[in-house]
């Protein structure tokens, strides 16, 4: 043990959140990223002071990390941004999670598993534009788009990307992965289209569309 700690403000991080909001249209979402312990700012306070400082929803990377927002009792749409492993998809139905899908064999899973519960499961498609970490290709993402309209226990309700480098404005890149999303919009009929982290929500309010992800800034950091 060391005599060290840190002390986290939580009215910082909602005067954060709020600052956030007034650069948004009305209408515009903010999800608050608590991912990997809220960036080690502790998952539970965060995200309740999230909740309190007007954010729409919550984002995490873990099935574990849902389901401890939800067993602490916070009731804001909750979404996973990647994958969970296929044998634990029942726990997003028993728990009213948001999944991420890229793959047919997580839309097939989760189709049973809405089958089960008996109400249908939210879903949310990744698409893949350029930074090559998780997600489908746009070709796939409209085909998993077409394959999940016809199971009534999925809701696509979502489809978002992530930036490779939205931290630097002038990179014409941004661009290039924006439009090929917007490129789905005529194709792809769904509620909430999302693709500014940080950096995208500050510097590039076109890529706003109507939902933002909020993580490195709303703990008060420059992307």
């Amino acid at each position: 043990m060391r005599p060290a700690w840190i002390e986290v403000n939580l009215n910082h991080i909602k005067d954060n959140i709020k600052v956030i909001k007034s650069y948004l249209k009305p209408g515009t979402k903010l999800m608050a990223v608590v991912k990997a312990n809220a960036y080690g700012h502790g998952l539970v306070p965060v995200a309740t002071a999230a909740a309190e400082a007007g954010a729409e929803r919550l984002g995490v990377a873990l099935l574990s990390e849902a389901v401890a927002l939800r067993k602490a009792g916070l009731t804001l749409p909750l979404h996973i941004l990647s994958e969970t492993p296929l044998n634990d998809v029942d726990l997003i139905a028993r728990y009213n999670l948001i999944a991420t899908v890229y793959s047919e064999k997580m839309l097939l899973a989760l189709a049973q598993a809405g089958q089960k519960s008996g109400w249908p499961l939210r879903i949310h498609l990744k698409v893949d534009t350029g930074m090559h970490r998780v997600g489908a290709s746009p070709a796939e993402a409209l085909a998993l788009y077409q394959q999940a309209k016809r199971y009534p226990q999925l809701m696509v309700e979502g489809i978002f990307t992530h930036f490779a480098c939205a931290d630097n404005p002038k990179n014409k890149f941004t661009k290039q992965q924006l439009d090929a999303l917007l490129s789905l919009k005529s194709k792809i009929k769904v509620p909430i289209w999302h693709c500014a982290n940080s950096a995208a929500t500050l510097y590039l309010p076109k890529t706003h569309l109507n939902m933002v992800r909020v993580g490195i800034s709303m703990y008060g950091l420059k992307p």
